[in-house]
């Protein structure tokens, strides 16, 4: 349990405190009464715990204090009815994402930028506010379900959000094209491109049944400084298969936080890839529970970040059941002042024998005024598994760019080629062809834009 605040801490927290039971009363208008409920104990937690501190392990080397004294108390406010905000989609396009896309701009589902036709059989694609205000039938557990521990960002979220996305994959169902969320924040009333405020708290629900198939794309975009709070749970069935690509391109001020949890049943696939190369502070936290035997998880980040921005992942793979096995590797592109941060934790539990677990974590330092920080931890209660993990940071290989130089390749065009090189390992971990080609693209410009 986290100390009560005191002093300035807690004069900054009481205003968040009293906005988040505002928000939490108002949202309970028309809502189920168990959503309600859920609500306020979430803004009392919250208030009860308040926001993470550098004194607290799991957020040691990130301070949110640019969040907590930032304009961000309140969510973006909506457009009024009848007159939404424009935006122009054609500067979101992805011609490799074109399949069904579910479109939010600051935290409010737009069917007018959405296109939800043709969805294979089996497969739902909704706003959760639809299918909460259906009653929210079997949301009650998936949505009052939490990691253990402490999570002030959760907690906020489930007391705030108002919408988000409801993937839903019967049992055998199969998505032929991914299935994008577009997330975008300060583009309506509440924000803008000169700076704006507000806060977007989205919450996304997945679920596949027994031998489903399908890919999500999580992308989230802002104009101006705008704070976005994300939660997805998801749950994958018993030999379903789940890519989900979650891509961070915000506003150089805005911050993101960013928070999936995952259950896995027996021999079921889940793969994850987290692309950041924009946001002020971004926190990528991960939390996968393998429950049944034979399943496998593979968790893959990439972040490229300059100036003096913070990318803060923080995974947890957690081995329940025997014979599963999982792979996580994670590389990070640090230029000018800026700050990399890798926490990941392997635990395996007695009953897991057999886990096969292996995690590495690679950092480039581009200036010298950057700097990683890397925390990989394995704890194991079993007697029969093979647990490895890594991490090296450094610079780029001197004799790589001599060698590329001795050709006559420009130095600034040599480290482009070896950072992607350095990339390459966890951007062809992506099944699909033209998903991958659009990631590369994005990289390739991060690092245009930092040179």
């Amino acid at each position: 349990m986290a100390e009560p605040a005191s002093g300035a801490a807690a004069a900054a927290l009481a205003p968040w405190i009293e906005a988040t039971r505002a928000r939490a009363a108002e949202l309970a208008g028309g809502a189920p009464a168990w959503l309600a409920e859920l609500r306020a104990r979430a803004a009392d937690e919250f208030a009860q715990n308040g926001f993470p501190t550098r004194r607290d392990e799991e957020w040691r080397y990130t301070s949110v204090k640019p969040i907590v004294d930032g304009p961000f108390r309140a969510a973006l406010a909506r457009s009024a009815a009848g007159s939404p905000a424009r935006v122009d989609l054609a500067r979101y396009a992805v011609p490799a994402f074109d399949g069904p896309t579910i479109t939010f701009v600051d935290g409010v589902f737009r069917s007018d930028l959405s296109r939800l036709a043709g969805l294979p059989a089996g497969i739902i694609v909704e706003p959760l506010a639809a299918a909460l205000a259906r009653g929210g039938e079997g949301l009650e557990g998936a949505l009052a379900t939490a990691p253990t521990g402490v999570h002030p960002f959760r907690a906020l979220n489930t007391a705030s959000f108002a919408d988000g996305v409801h993937v839903h994959a019967a049992a055998g169902a199969k998505a032929p094209r991914p299935i994008r969320v577009l997330a975008i924040g300060g583009g309506g009333a509440g924000g803008g491109g000169a700076g704006g405020g507000g806060a977007v708290h989205l919450r996304h629900r997945v679920s596949l049944g027994a031998g489903a198939r399908l890919t999500l794309i999580e992308e989230y975009r802002s104009e101006g400084g705008v704070f976005t709070n994300a939660v997805t749970d998801a749950e994958i069935g018993a030999g379903a298969h789940l890519e989900r690509v979650h891509i961070v391109a915000e506003d150089p001020r805005a911050h993101h936080i960013g928070f999936l949890s995952v259950r896995q049943e027996g021999e079921s696939r889940f793969h994850d890839l987290f692309l950041a190369t924009g946001g002020a502070i971004v926190r990528n936290e991960i939390d996968v529970l393998l429950a049944g035997e034979h399943a496998e998880c593979t968790l893959n980040g990439l972040y490229h970040v300059d100036g003096d921005r913070v990318v803060d992942n923080h995974t947890l793979l957690r081995h329940a059941a025997a014979n599963c096995r999982s792979w996580e590797v994670y590389r990070g592109i640090l230029d000018g002042r800026a700050r990399g941060i890798f926490t990941g934790k392997i635990h395996v539990y007695a009953d897991a024998q057999k886990t096969d677990a292996k995690q590495s974590s690679n950092t480039i330092l581009l200036s010298r005024d950057a700097e990683a920080d890397t925390r990989p931890r394995l704890e194991i209660h079993a007697d029969d598994v093979k647990c490895t993990h890594g991490a090296t940071v450094g610079e780029l290989d001197e004799t790589a760019l001599f060698y590329l130089r001795s050709r006559g390749i420009p130095r600034d065009a040599a480290e482009r080629l070896l950072v992607r090189a350095f990339a390459s390992e966890v951007l062809a971990a992506v099944a699909d062809e033209a998903v991958r080609a659009d990631l590369e693209a994005r990289l390739v410009a991060a690092l245009e834009r930092g040179a």
